[in-house]
């Protein structure tokens, strides 16, 4: 970790892994060590845009600027004869309800949190959204929303995807 301004070498570390998620905290660790404190603002790549390190950061007072790589898959499954979806970023989150709406304005249902594995032995929430399947089997947009209308739409939502969201709003500023 290094100033820009100067390209004074404020924190290093060797890590015995194959990806940086997950290394921010210990460089802001380093920094305090090595150059008396912690950085206001950190430049990254993508890799540093999780919702762990956001959360991170947020918490030790970091804002950090980072390319958020978007996860649509869509492309993919249609090469592998799988019917593709309406994107989730139709559907609308509401923050105050802890829901998303979709595009036809039905609120969906949040199912249960389980948790995924992510790199270096981290785990982070997964909520589950579904729309009740009266609202599919009844909906005009159902053959480009969901391949199953009988078990209504799914949206899959991460723990601090709202630190992401933020992180996307900020990088689209000057």
């Amino acid at each position: 970790m290094y100033d820009l301004d100067t390209a004074f070498i404020t924190a290093y570390e060797l890590f015995a892994q194959q990806n940086d998620p997950g290394t921010i905290g210990p460089m802001l660790d380093r920094s305090v060590e090595l150059a008396g404190k912690k950085p206001c603002l950190a430049l990254g790549d993508a890799s540093y845009a999780g919702g762990p390190d956001l959360a991170l950061c947020e918490q030790a007072g970091v804002t950090i600027y980072a390319p958020v790589s978007e996860n649509d898959f869509s492309e993919a499954k249609g090469k592998r004869g799988k019917q593709s979806q309406l994107p989730k970023k139709l559907f609308t989150w509401l923050s105050e309800e802890r829901t998303y709406r979709c595009p036809e304005g039905h609120l969906l249902i949040p199912g249960r949190a389980t948790s995924r594995e992510r790199s270096n032995d981290r785990r982070v929430l997964q909520t589950t959204y579904r729309c009740p399947s009266e609202h599919c089997l009844a909906c005009p947009r159902q053959e480009v929303c969901t391949p199953a209308p009988r078990l209504g739409r799914s949206i899959s939502r991460l723990e601090h995807e709202d630190l992401v969201d933020e992180l996307r709003a900020r990088m689209e500023t000057p």
